[in-house]
């Protein structure tokens, strides 16, 4: 159940059984209106208050996706999408989902399951987590966060399932040298104190 103001004057929605309906709670004061609107959806529900419904056509994400990428295909954050493979991760992730079932915990997930995967590419040997860059997952997210903003404008959901969710830290990754270049590195030294300073760090 939704209460909202729309002038001076809060009205209520709520979806039963696949219709929505809207209603004017006619008060300017919220707590009556969520009274008001608990009565009249308990009503509904029993069928005892009759108020116009609209059925609730349903929104796939990948369909809606596509009719985003179209409706942006002139600026800027198109391109950004265009050129990137950001959407080959979240696509088969969230494809058949209808856009009013994806909540916070999918997109939470969703960013867990990607998290495990870059973790779980081959870098560098004994690689820690701070030398991980999740750059490509928090941009993931933002491309998200856009889309379900145009959703919202376009009437399809009601609130942003990306909200709240907090973007990863991003670190560089650290480069670890082959045997190769430590062995460059120490035979470049210009006299023997600098040799055995640097045999001393990369070995310790």
């Amino acid at each position: 159940m939704n209460i909202f103001k729309r002038g001076k004057t809060y009205w209520c929605e709520f979806i039963v059984d696949k219709k929505r309906y809207r209603y004017s709670c006619k008060t300017q004061d919220k707590e009556v209106a969520e009274e008001i609107a608990s009565v009249i959806h308990a009503d509904i529900v029993r069928n005892k208050f009759n108020i116009p419904a609209k059925n609730i056509q349903q929104y796939l994400f990948a369909e809606t996706y596509q009719e985003y990428l179209k409706n942006i295909s002139n600026s800027k954050e198109f391109m950004l999408k265009k050129n990137t493979t950001c959407p080959n991760h979240f696509l088969p992730f969230l494809r058949n989902k209808e856009l009013k079932d994806i909540s916070i915990s999918d997109i939470k997930n969703y960013q867990a399951k990607r998290k495990i995967e870059i973790q779980n590419v081959p870098k560098n040997l004994n690689k820690r987590e701070s030398e991980i860059t999740y750059r490509s997952i928090n941009l993931e997210i933002s491309i998200l966060h856009n889309f379900f903003n145009y959703c919202i404008e376009k009437g399809y959901i009601d609130k942003n399932p990306c909200s709240g969710v907090k973007k990863l830290n991003e670190l560089s990754r650290l480069k670890t040298l082959s045997d190769k270049d430590i062995q460059k590195l120490i035979n470049s030294s210009t006299n023997k104190l600098t040799k055995d300073l640097i045999t001393f760090l990369i070995y310790t």
